[in-house]
């Protein structure tokens, strides 16, 4: 025989995870696209944290097509809630980086989220966002969701991102919406 049995197993094996890493790339580079929402332009834009947290953001920048800063002069910040006036979602986005917004630093809550209202009449098209979160893990979180909206009421999601949750007093940072997917869970190929 030309191959043993040790050897078409090892042979087997190989080609299941050359197929399975394959199949990942297929995969992502089909999803994006998939999962992004219209490039049309929208009154009103938001990044959500789901489930429960205490999330705080220092800054948050809105980005066009060609990654330029999308100006929020006249624009109105809206928010889940405030812990105080000096927390609000303008301070969210004053490029200030000794201010932040979060809704209550005292206790988890679901679903928050910091946007902006571009104005009546206004199509704002958003390619990304960019998120500083606050530089302690307590008010961090591992994902957000990049949604958008014509009426404020109703939202839908453009696209979504992994954040970085693990900082305690670390250096500030940008993070991107969408960024790239951290895959530790698909450690075994």
């Amino acid at each position: 025989p030309i191959f043993r049995s040790t050897d078409v197993a090892i042979i087997m094996v190989i080609t299941t995870r050359a197929l399975a890493v394959m199949m990942l790339f297929v995969l992502l580079s089909i999803v994006p696209s998939l999962a992004s929402g219209d490039s049309d332009g929208h009154r009103f834009w938001r990044i959500l944290s789901p489930g429960d947290s205490r999330w705080a953001v220092i800054e948050l920048r809105w980005l066009d097509a060609d990654l330029q800063e999308i100006s929020t002069m006249g624009a109105t910040p809206i928010a889940s809630g405030e812990h105080a006036s000096w927390a609000n979602g303008a301070a969210g986005m004053d490029n200030d980086e000794s201010t932040y917004w979060s809704a209550n630093v005292k206790t988890d809550s679901e679903d928050r989220w910091l946007g902006v209202d571009f104005g009546e009449g206004a199509a704002v098209a958003v390619a990304e966002a960019e998120v500083m979160q606050y530089n302690h893990e307590v008010y961090r979180v591992f994902r957000a969701y990049l949604e958008y909206s014509d009426d404020g009421v109703v939202w839908d999601l453009y696209d979504q991102a992994d954040l970085e949750d693990q900082c305690d007093q670390c250096e500030l940072f940008w993070e991107k919406i969408p960024g790239e997917p951290k895959f530790d869970h698909l450690d075994f190929l």
